[in-house]
Order: structure tokens, then C-alpha cells, then sequence
């Protein structure tokens, strides 16, 4: 009660120095300079209007490191879910652990985190609603408007696991005249991908309606061996509804259901030198990194569904946004063959990879904020959310040998946070001071069952609070630059391990400072941005595999400090009338503090006698999953033609070298590499459409994620009992390529 009665006071007390008119209902805030009328050949995405700082804007009056995604830049790049969007986003790198749990990192930051006592250090929003579970961020984008990545802490305005940045997936709304599109493709790999949607008024001037779906079915990247099937198929199928209702001009209220089913399966490649499961059985090793011997066949089913309700309405005061969501999420029963041995029971009883393992998640997220006008002297965002997760998994934890038998187990975890926040700009003529500050209180509790054998539940509970201030200046000496500076922090709470719930973990913390500028240049012929940062890093959350009681098990710990510094580059230029050329770069150093970890490639970490564990300080070591170098480039051409278009798109990704552990060991890193795409589509000018596509057009075999362990060692005495650590690598998906035709009205 007293936190609601300060927000009310705040947000009373604020408004009455921000009073004065509001825009119209459905115009953007203006930003600070004058708009820009955008031709049509600019540089695509120059002019979307993002809502990232909770202001709308276009991207380039947006005084953050910020990469917009349209809508039809996903389609010509094959952007089609999470886990390819690094692919056309410098900085931002995708990963997903065992049973495809995603793993984001934006400049280095990000978690590896796994379970339902964990979460992520970079939030993702579909629709303004935050997704808590590590498996539910990996979203299929369906009828998208943008997709809005913001780089660097996000604390003040999106909360409390933010420390690395923010992802927003925009839907497209209800239209108020009649459109729609529908499409189908066909490509290798048996990939049949259809998609459509259909919007208008219901009742006009009153009420409209959106409603898409889609539907893919394509055959999997990889094959057993063993029984000749082809693998990790994939199957997707999806409905979003939107109603629109707009009673009056200043009020709209959005009503959002979406359901998505996706059957997938999971793909790890064990190397050769893994003899802990090859030992005596060198024959199931294939050479073909896309070929395995499994008893087990990989499944892993996955139910997605929500609603929400979206209500916005323009006062003298502001503008206020008020969103309320819940959320639904089931993904198993998992299967998976880590052994890669069609033989069960050789290592594991009952073959490794029967798992079975079920993870569900309930969540409530509600945030209400006033947005005053920002043509006023004095403006500000005022706002508090609330978030509520009950989450339960069913696991099946491995015992390593028939003498030492499996174990099943139930785990339930309750997440409940807090927070009220308040962000405001002075503008001073040419020059705008920007403040901030989040306060976030988080309680989490966690209750580990062991079913079989059946022992006594291990019960723990923690709460973490933090004020996340920032502070900053912005500058418009022209209409066609901008100029920015900030300072700003981040905040992720504290969790505990999986298997041991006893061994609590603490928050982690950053503060980064960070400059930049945005500028139109030639006539609005180029967009050149770019930006400096620098983080201080603190109480790092670092998660790795050890062998404990015979058994690998994931281990969390906070990992002393690290700094980090950068820049962001981007580069727009519209060459010809018809053809534009652009791409991005970013930058980055990353390097521990002094911190001391276990290395299981030099001992057992698990010793009886703590002396003689081989702790290793990794100071000036690279941060896992930060590459020096990524990089993008992208080019258009368009022919016109009397009865159509033509349009040519080629683009280009690179990542430098990349590390997966904290001892930066090169078997545990992945080389740089390449990958490019091409697109070449006829639009008709009565509205239909044919086109080809293709992605990792040279076919390149790109690790995207290592998994490392440590080897089976007498926990006493440290000796090795069998084998080297295991070491999967995932890769990202082969050459692929295909046919679309569709139709737009």
C-alpha cells in the first residue's frame, strides 16, 4: 500500500509540472527536431517509428543504440524466428543450451544460465508483455511488425533483467480499412512454410479485427544413422487474433490472443575426442557433422498461448498505456540421445537420452505508465509493473552407471517483482538533460522434490531490491544530428541451483556510459550512427558443468568482475535512385577482473579435499559469448518494370572467433565465420508476388554453441575413470533455399 500511494503521489506531482496538451490521439509524441518526410528509395527502416525508450520516435531521433527489423527486411533476410535474428543484428549473439534453451547475449552480456530458478540477463517483450522462460524467448515471428533490439542496460525502463539489453517483437494491429497477404513456399529440406492474415472493420470507425496464422512442416537438418530417419524436424503451427476497439478519439483499447505449437527436436554433435562415450564403440563416430547414431530420436513439443489487454488513452496529462497479460507456456515431454551410442544402457541405464523432462510456466505481467507530452519544456514517463511466475519442472536426472540408478524429481519455483519508475527530459534550447530511475523488488522461492528415490523436499527463498538510476545529455546542434550521452545501470536478481536449491547465487550489476551520434548526411542520401560504450560489470552469473556424486550437473556462481568496452557502427547510403548499399559493425573488448574458477581439464572439481580442486584465476580472460567482431552488409536493387518490380537483395554476416568457457581453451571456442543470403522477388503491380531465396549460400558449417563437461573423475581422488570432458557443438542451419509466391491487397 504505501509503494502504490508513493507512485500515485509521483506520478500526480509530475504530471502537474508536465501539464499541457496532449497529441492527438494516434499521432507519435514529436520527437526533437522536425520529421522527415522519407522518400521512397531511402534506406530501409531510416523513418520506422520505434517505441524502445517508451516514446515514439523514429529510430534515428532515438537517443540509444537501438537495430530496427521491419517487417520486410525479416522476410528478405530469412529472419523467421529468435535464434536468427543475431544474423542481421551486430552485437547480438543467440545460443541455445540442452533442450533448446535460448541463451541471449547483446555486447557480451547475457546468461547461460539453465532452470526454472534462473533467468535471463536480456528481456524479451512480445507486444509490451515480458516472456520469462528461457525457451519460450525462442519465438517464431508471425505477422511482425518490427523487432526492436536495444544495446546496454535497460534497468530504468524494462526492469530488472535487462542488464544487457532489451528485445521488443511488435505485432502488426487491426487495420481500419480492409488488407491481408497470404503466401506459401516450398524449399529444400521439404520446407513448406504458409502464412496469412486478414484485417478491417468490423464495425467501422468502432471496432476492427486482425487475424494470422501460420503453418511450416520441413524435415530435419540431420539423420540417424541408426534407423535412417532425418532428425530434429520441424513443425510450427500458429494463430494470432486482434480486436481494435476505439470508442472515442482519444481512447483505444487492443485485445491480443495468440497460440503457437511447436514439435521440434534437439541436435548436439559429440566430437571424436569424447571417448567417454566412444570408448570401445569408435564405429558409431561419423565424420558427417550432420549425421549421428541415435537409439533415442530427439522430441521436444512445445505450447505457447497468451492474452493481454492493451489500453491507451490520451488526457491533458499524457498519454496513458496500460497493459495486463498472462500467459501460459509447456514445453515436453523432452527426448534427447546425449551419448550418441544406439546402445542402452552402455553408460546409462535405460539409454542417456530417455529423459522425459517437463517444464511448465504460468506468468502475470500488468505495467501502467503516463507518457506526457514531450513538446513541453518538461516531460517524463511514469510507470510501475508487476510480474507473478509460477513455473514447475519434471526431470529425470541421470545416474551414471547401473550401480548408481536415475532419479526423478519435481521442482517448483514462484517469482513475484515489483516496480515503480520514473524517466524525464528537460530541454534546454538545443541541449536536453535525460534522468531516470527503477526501483525493483524481487522475491523468489524454490522447492526441489526428489520422487525416486524418495528423500526429504529441499526448500529455499531469497529477495533481491535495487534502485537502477540513469543519467544523460542529449544534443541537436541540426535537424539532421543527433548527439547523446548517458550513464545508466543494470540489475539482474539472484537465483539458485538446479539441483542443489540450497546453494543460492546472488544478483549481478553493471554500469555502462555510453556516447553516440546519429546523422543524415548528402540530402538524406546516407544515415551514418555510431556509438562508444563502456561497462563495469559486476557479481557475474556464470554457470558450469561439473561432475558431482557421479553425476554432471550444472553449477551457478558470481564471478568476481569484468569491464567491457566497444562501439557500434551502422551505415546507410542510398547510391542510385534504385539502389542502396549499408551494414553494421560492432566492436568489442571484454576481459574478467581477477576471479578464481574450478577447471575440469586440470582436476576434479569435486575433490573431497577443497586443497587440491584446480581453482584457476581467469583475470584478462575474455567473457564467453563475446566476440570481437560482428558484422553485417546489405544491398538492394530495384528494377522497375511497366507491369512490376524486380527487387535484388543480397546480405552478409560475419562473427569472429568465439569462446564458450571461462578459461578461454581454444577447443572450447568456434572459428569466425561467414554466412550470406540472396533474394530476388517480382512484385506484380495488381499485388501478387514470386520470388527465391536462399541462406548459408556457401553452405558454411558455423558453430553457434558449445556445451562442455567435466570428465568422470573419483570424486576422492580426482583420477579420471573414463574419457575426456564431452564437448557438443550445435551448429546453425546448412545451405537452404526455396520458392515463394504470394499476394498482397
Amino acid at each position: 500500500m504505501t509503494f502504490k500511494l508513493s507512485l500515485f503521489s509521483c506520478v500526480s506531482s509530475i504530471a502537474v509540472i508536465c501539464l499541457g496538451s496532449a497529441p492527438a490521439f494516434g499521432q507519435s509524441a514529436a520527437p526533437s527536431a522536425p520529421e522527415q518526410t522519407a522518400a521512397a528509395d531511402e534506406p530501409q527502416n531510416a523513418d520506422i517509428i520505434v517505441t524502445g525508450l517508451r516514446r515514439s520516435a523514429t529510430a534515428q531521433d532515438t537517443a540509444a543504440a537501438i537495430n530496427v527489423l521491419s517487417a520486410e527486411q525479416l522476410e528478405k533476410t530469412g529472419v523467421q524466428g529468435t535464434s536468427t535474428l543475431q544474423f542481421q543484428t551486430p552485437g547480438l549473439l543467440v545460443s541455445q543450451d540442452l533442450g533448446l534453451q535460448t541463451q541471449v547475449y547483446i555486447r557480451g552480456i547475457g546468461s547461460n544460465l539453465q532452470g526454472i530458478a534462473t533467468s535471463n540477463s536480456v528481456s524479451t517483450y512480445l507486444d509490451g508483455v515480458y516472456l520469462p522462460n528461457t525457451t519460450q524467448t525462442n519465438q517464431s515471428f508471425n505477422d511482425i511488425e518490427r523487432i526492436e533490439v536495444l544495446k546496454g542496460p535497460q534497468a530504468t525502463l524494462y526492469g530488472r533483467n535487462a542488464t544487457g539489453g532489451a528485445i521488443n517483437i511488435v505485432t502488426q494491429e487491426p487495420t481500419a480499412e480492409m488488407s491481408g497477404r497470404a503466401d506459401l513456399s516450398y524449399g529444400n529440406y521439404k520446407d513448406v512454410n504458409a502464412r496469412g492474415s486478414i484485417s478491417g472493420p468490423v464495425i467501422p470507425d468502432l471496432l476492427s479485427v486482425r487475424v494470422s496464422a501460420q503453418y511450416e512442416n520441413r524435415d530435419g537438418y540431420y539423420t540417424n544413422l541408426y534407423t535412417g530417419n532425418r532428425i530434429a524436424n520441424l513443425q510450427i503451427a500458429g494463430a494470432r487474433v486482434a480486436l481494435k476497439f476505439t470508442p472515442s478519439s482519444n481512447l483505444d483499447i487492443l485485445l491480443r490472443t495468440d497460440y503457437t505449437y511447436t514439435e521440434s527436436g534437439d541436435f548436439l554433435k559429440l566430437r571424436p575426442s569424447t571417448s567417454i562415450y566412444y570408448a570401445g564403440n569408435p564405429q558409431y563416430y561419423s565424420n558427417d557433422p550432420r549425421s549421428v547414431y541415435y537409439d533415442i530420436e530427439p522430441q521436444q513439443p512445445s505450447r505457447d498461448f497468451g492474452v493481454s489487454a492493451t489500453i491507451r488513452w490520451s488526457t491533458p496529462l499524457g498519454k496513458f498505456t496500460s497493459i495486463t497479460s498472462n500467459r501460459d507456456y509447456k514445453v515436453g515431454p523432452i527426448f534427447y540421445d546425449a551419448d550418441q551410442v544406439p546402445k542402452p544402457g552402455t553408460y546409462f541405464p535405460n539409454g542417456v537420452g530417455a529423459i522425459g523432462s517437463i517444464v511448465k510456466s504460468n506468468s502475470i505481467y500488468h505495467e501502467t505508465y503516463l507518457s506526457t507530452d514531450e513538446k513541453r519544456p518538461l516531460s517524463a514517463i511514469i510507470g510501475g509493473t508487476y510480474f507473478h511466475e509460477d513455473a514447475e519442472e519434471f526431470k529425470r536426472q541421470l545416474g551414471p552407471s547401473l550401480a548408481v540408478p536415475n532419479a526423478f524429481t519435481d521442482r517448483y519455483a514462484k517469482s513475484e517483482a515489483f516496480s515503480g519508475y520514473i524517466d524525464a527530459k528537460l530541454k534546454l534550447g538545443e541541449f536536453s538533460i535525460v534522468g531516470g530511475v527503477r526501483y525493483t523488488k524481487e522475491t523468489k522461492t524454490y522447492d526441489f522434490r526428489r520422487i525416486d528415490p524418495a528423500q526429504a523436499s529441499t526448500f529455499n527463498s531469497r529477495s533481491d531490491s535495487k534502485w537502477s538510476p540513469r543519467v544523460g545529455v542529449e544534443f541537436r546542434p541540426t535537424p539532421d544530428l543527433l548527439v547523446y550521452a548517458t550513464a545508466t545501470s543494470g540489475f539482474k536478481s539472484g537465483g539458485f541451483n538446479t539441483d542443489v536449491p540450497t546453494n543460492s547465487f546472488g544478483p549481478e550489476s553493471i554500469w555502462s556510459y555510453e556516447g553516440g551520434f546519429k546523422a543524415t548526411l548528402f540530402d538524406q542520401r546516407v544515415r551514418f550512427n555510431a556509438s562508444g560504450f563502456y561497462y563495469d560489470y559486476k557479481d557475474i552469473q556464470v554457470l558450469q558443468y561439473l561432475t558431482v556424486d557421479g553425476v554432471i550437473s550444472p553449477i551457478i556462481t558470481n564471478a568476481g568482475t569484468a569491464k567491457l568496452y566497444g562501439t557500434d557502427v551502422t551505415l546507410d547510403v542510398r547510391a542510385a535512385r534504385n539502389f542502396t548499399v549499408g551494414g553494421g559493425l560492432s566492436y568489442l573488448h571484454s576481459a574478467f577482473g581477477s576471479a578464481l574458477f574450478c577447471d575440469p581439464l586440470r582436476g576434479s572439481c569435486t575433490n573431497a579435499n577443497p586443497a587440491l580442486r584446480p581453482f584457476y584465476n581467469v583475470e584478462g580472460n575474455r567473457l564467453t559469448r563475446a566476440p570481437k567482431i560482428s558484422a553485417t552488409v546489405n544491398a538492394d536493387y530495384k528494377i522497375e518494370l511497366d507491369s512490376g518490380d524486380i527487387s535484388l537483395h543480397g546480405d552478409g554476416s560475419y562473427r569472429s572467433r568465439t569462446y564458450y568457457t571461462v578459461f578461454q581453451n581454444p577447443i572450447y571456442s568456434a572459428s569466425g565465420f561467414w554466412l550470406f543470403g540472396a533474394n530476388v522477388r517480382y512484385s506484380s503491380h495488381a499485388g501478387w508476388f514470386v520470388e527465391a531465396y536462399g541462406q548459408n549460400l556457401t553452405n558454411k558449417l558455423a558453430i553457434t554453441q558449445i556445451i562442455n563437461s567435466s570428465p568422470l573423475r573419483n570424486p576422492s581422488t580426482g583420477v579420471i575413470i573414463a574419457g575426456t570432458p564431452a564437448e557438443f557443438d550445435r551448429y546453425s542451419p546448412p545451405r537452404t533455399f526455396g520458392v515463394r509466391v504470394g499476394v498482397k491487397f
